[in-house]
């Protein structure tokens, strides 16, 4: 049941408008009340209150006190923090690598982030603030991912991931390599003698992202990490548990998704693992051209087949954010961090539940109209 009613949701409208004319005026300080806040990191408050200073959360809390005549909203709904997609090609429309070269160890995926694309908008609608802009899968090694917020205002991180691929799309039958073994000796190749992103990679200071899909390619993918002492994630993995021991050794995390109708229940079995073997995972939102909520949507998929609903949460949002390397910006409501936050009519959990409100750095940026 949504616990919005006519009257709160006047009382809303109103409290937006008069936070949107103040951030127009230069002021930007306000409070919100909330029957619900998500934390984001598996925690959560009854009745608790965020406060919010020129773009930052400056507390958030049960105690929090609220000043005489600050302007505050008391929201009967769930607060939580932005959703993070930990990969996306948003955007990108097919700039997002080459198929007719294996390597692209320097591309940089920056390069070919338009901000104003209306792929963000739609994003943004569904309540995903922030975002990892992955390369194509049709590359050995894509190049460099970035980290940007949908709503065109800032790339949190410009290199975030190097991202390789050790699936079947990266193998073309018109150049090399065509198999496996191949593409393996290209990686090995560079950390012989490693240079420039490599080079960052090695000393652990850029992690890689790796695409890899059945048993074989998740083990390979794995092996590779572990002989050569790298970071990162998986992205794909659908049967990662079948690997849980060496891939919870590996230290790596996973990056699932995105799920529709008709997932096989053993892809959807494997995140339920994934969180009962403690490994980190999140999940991709791929496109936006797709009319359903494609995280979301996802999520409900996995707690449906028995994944804990507080470790739903946290993929959502803080351990996204730990995934996409900028858990110090957002992903969590900490004092310091962006006000990156939804105002939502239910449990985000529940499908049936939609955004109200959707602020970046404090700044209303997606209100629902009644």
């Amino acid at each position: 049941m949504k616990p919005w009613n006519t009257l709160a949701l006047a009382l809303a409208a109103t409290f937006l408008s008069e936070v949107a004319e103040g951030q127009k005026a230069g002021v930007d300080e306000f409070y919100v009340r909330s029957a619900r806040i998500y934390l984001g990191d598996g925690r959560e408050v009854e009745d608790g209150v965020l406060y919010v200073r020129d773009g930052v959360i400056q507390s958030v809390g049960r105690g929090v006190a609220v000043p005489s005549g600050k302007r505050t909203l008391q929201h009967d709904g769930v607060l939580t923090p932005g959703i993070i997609s930990c990969a996306s090609n948003l955007g990108l429309a097919g700039e997002s690598g080459d198929s007719a070269r294996a390597d692209l160890s320097e591309g940089r995926l920056a390069d070919a982030y338009q901000p104003s694309h209306t792929d963000y908008a739609h994003a943004l609608e569904f309540g995903v603030t922030t975002t990892v802009l992955t390369p194509s899968i049709s590359s050995v090694v894509g190049g460099s991912a970035v980290v940007v917020k949908t709503d065109g205002s800032e790339v949190l991180d410009r290199d975030s991931h190097l991202v390789v691929s050790f699936s079947t799309p990266a193998l073309q039958a018109d150049r090399a390599p065509t198999g496996y073994a191949g593409a393996l000796a290209l990686l090995e190749e560079h950390l012989a003698s490693p240079t420039g992103v490599w080079a960052e990679a090695e000393a652990g200071r850029l992690p890689l992202m790796m695409h890899a899909g059945p048993r074989h390619e998740v083990a390979r993918a794995i092996a590779f990490a572990t002989q050569h002492g790298l970071q990162g994630s998986l992205i794909g993995a659908a049967w990662a548990d079948d690997v849980l021991e060496s891939l919870r050794a590996s230290g790596l995390s996973v990056v699932v998704g995105p799920f529709r109708t008709g997932t096989s229940p053993r892809t959807l079995d494997t995140v339920v693992s994934l969180a009962e073997a403690g490994i980190p995972f999140a999940f991709a939102a791929e496109d936006s051209r797709v009319p359903t909520d494609p995280v979301r949507f996802s999520v409900a998929l996995c707690v449906r087949r028995g994944l804990d609903e507080s470790a739903a949460r946290k993929a959502l949002f803080g351990g996204a954010a730990l995934i996409a390397g900028v858990a110090d910006r957002v992903g969590t409501l900490e004092r310091g961090k962006d006000a990156d936050f939804i105002l939502w009519d239910g449990d985000p959990l529940d499908l049936t539940s939609s955004p109200r409100a959707i602020y970046v750095k404090g700044r209303l940026v997606t209100q629902e109209k009644h």
